[in-house]
């Protein structure tokens, strides 16, 4: 028996081609269940309880679905598995009931969705939505300092303030972190926290990539409508090519960079504002000193930064 071909990715392979659903009765009389996907003159076949989802790694299904949840294109505010399974279908046919109930029930542990029954049904809903994902920031403040006392500066500390402009609760605060070199996030010791009281702010990885780290800041308790949250990241990665470079989506009021270490750099600052098509030399505007422990301190002061502003730090050591 089988149904009718369509289109999707096949899970071996992760190409596009045509498939088709199948079952039979073995000879105990149970049905069983597999896709074939048709590649010319070779076919890759999936068995529906159980190899079906070979092709897909620890926590690929949850990204699948928090991208799928999150896009223009679902609708549902509530929503049960059955909807989930039908939204998902075109694009990854393999996709069974079980994993897709695993995964979710994974996403409201971690806290990218609530769940709720109603009459004996189970109900899902989507606290990571873009549009409940926006947020602006008051200011930020960065730190890179030298542990290494080799001038790559391997340590960050991001601290902001963060304010929800939204009529509705802020759950959620997303970051991104980019890096010269390929680095394991366990290799990073990311830290987040809440600056006034201490508290530990749990993590959740949207994306994680040799060069770049896309994370969700979990609030335990959310950011109210027009309230505010500063915040604080720490991690390691060394900037081995020596040049530091930020921008943010929003508007700045205040911004602050310095650099903490023993040995001495020389430095170039540009900063390079949207629509402009220009880069600025503000190297003038950095302030050296000294503080316990530092022998050298660069430090960077902007006031109203406009949104995608991209500052540029770059460096070399000076000879001793």
């Amino acid at each position: 028996m089988a149904y009718v071909g369509k289109v999707g990715i096949c899970p071996i392979c992760r190409v596009e081609a045509p498939f088709t659903k199948k079952w039979v009765l073995n000879k105990y009389g149970e049905r069983y269940e597999y896709i074939v996907f048709h590649h010319g003159e070779k076919n890759h076949y999936i068995n529906v309880h159980g190899a079906r989802i070979k092709g897909f790694k620890k926590g690929e299904v949850e990204k699948i679905i928090t991208e799928k949840i999150c896009s223009s294109s679902f609708k549902w505010g509530a929503f049960r598995i059955h909807d989930i399974m039908e939204f998902l279908a075109s694009d990854y046919p393999e996709l069974n009931v079980n994993t897709v109930r695993n995964a979710l029930l994974k996403l409201v542990n971690s806290g990218v969705l609530s769940s709720e029954s109603v009459e004996g049904k189970r109900y899902f809903m989507s606290l990571a939505q873009n549009e409940r994902l926006d947020f602006s920031m008051e200011s930020i403040s960065l730190e890179l300092v030298d542990v290494g006392g080799d001038g790559n500066y391997a340590f960050h500390s991001h601290s902001g303030t963060v304010v929800n402009d939204k009529e509705w609760p802020l759950s959620f605060v997303m970051y991104r972190i980019l890096g010269d070199e390929s680095i394991a996030l366990d290799e990073m010791n990311l830290s987040c926290r809440r600056c006034d009281t201490n508290e530990k702010i749990p993590v959740i990885l949207d994306g994680d990539y040799p060069t770049e780290k896309r994370i969700l800041l979990r609030m335990s308790e959310p950011v109210p409508p027009r309230g505010k949250r500063k915040i604080c990241i720490s991690y390691e990665w060394p900037e081995r090519k020596h040049s530091f470079i930020y921008s943010a989506a929003t508007y700045l009021n205040t911004f602050r960079l310095k650099f903490y270490g023993n040995k001495k750099i020389r430095y170039n600052v540009t900063m390079s504002e949207p629509n402009s098509g220009s880069v600025r030399k503000i190297t003038n505007l950095v302030e050296e000193g000294m503080d316990k422990g530092w022998q050298h301190i660069y430090s960077l002061r902007l006031r109203a930064l406009r949104p995608f502003t991209y500052i540029q730090f770059d460096w070399d050591l000076c000879e001793q």
